[in-house]
């Protein structure tokens, strides 16, 4: 099984981004199921938030269901099916703990 709903992380490995003809990004982040081979991808509404981190779902605007022909590699024709949702994502915020400090490099003693 698998589920995206508000709240799901999508690592950053999981994480593909372009640019279209017209000069507009895309980024998409995959949802995999722990076992089998199912996957969900979450199309970003805010692609410009890029790839460089993991990512959180904050709210989900539509989830569509699409069939598509595959050619197999013995030359016969399949069906596959997609899922496909269109989210809105945020970099997920690393937070600090509370007590923990940065030093500067000079104060460690070797």
């Amino acid at each position: 099984m698998v589920e995206v709903k508000a709240g799901t992380t999508i690592s950053s490995g999981n994480l593909k981004s372009g640019v279209k003809k017209d000069g507009s990004k895309w980024l998409y982040g995959l949802v995999i199921a722990e076992q089998g081979y199912d996957t969900i991808k979450v199309w970003a509404e805010n692609p410009e938030i890029g790839k460089d981190s993991d990512v959180q779902v904050v709210s989900i605007s539509q989830a569509k269901i699409t069939n598509r022909k595959i050619q197999k590699k013995d030359g016969s024709e399949a069906w596959a099916t997609d899922f496909n949702i269109n989210a809105k994502l945020e970099p997920l915020q690393m937070s600090i703990p509370e007590g923990f400090s940065m030093i500067e490099d000079d104060s460690i003693p070797f």
